[in-house]
């Protein structure tokens, strides 16, 4: 399937997230970014690196953070239940992306 040049953006659904909204300012900057890269994945919606699951140590360097910046905010994505992991490799996932994608 060829890659889409942009994405669906729905305001709404971010702003109604009661997960998204538990999140401090910067942590909802680290999950935008972080939707980005999945945007652009190999498969839409996952976070992947060479057809794996992206490591910690290289989504810290290509955000721009330090490692434990990094995964406290990935702890707080997933207990909000903003993100997800994919249960056969443990890739970080955004369900929705998965869906719209499918």
């Amino acid at each position: 399937m060829p890659k889409l040049p942009a994405l669906q953006w729905y305001p709404g659904d971010w702003r109604k997230d009661p997960g998204i909204q538990a999140l401090d300012y910067e942590s909802r900057g680290i999950w935008f970014e972080i939707l980005m890269l999945m945007h652009e994945s190999e498969h839409r919606g996952e976070l992947l690196l060479n057809g794996e699951p992206m490591p910690d140590d290289a989504l810290a360097r290509i955000l721009g953070l330090d490692l434990a910046k990094l995964k406290q905010t990935l702890t707080k994505l997933l207990s909000y239940g903003v993100a997800s992991r994919k249960q056969n490799n443990g890739a970080l996932i955004n369900r929705r992306m998965l869906k719209d994608q499918a």
